[in-house]
């Protein structure tokens, strides 16, 4: 089973032009929201703790073999 977790960015380009000149491209981005912060910072713990107790079980399993 594969889960991902993506946030959406929108970007807007503002482009002004008088005379003729080209304006600079003005980027906005939507921020994503706290909870989705919280919820990959969650993941990643998650994973390391989750890694560093799989080394571990399989160290003691070996040294009991």
């Amino acid at each position: 089973m594969h889960t991902s977790t993506s946030s959406s960015v929108t970007k807007s380009y503002i482009s002004s032009q008088t005379n003729g000149e080209t304006g600079q491209l003005v980027h906005r981005f939507t921020v994503p929201a706290p909870v989705v912060i919280i919820l990959i910072i969650l993941c990643v713990m998650a994973g390391i703790i989750g890694t560093i107790l799989l080394i571990s079980y399989s160290i003691r399993r070996l040294i009991k073999a």
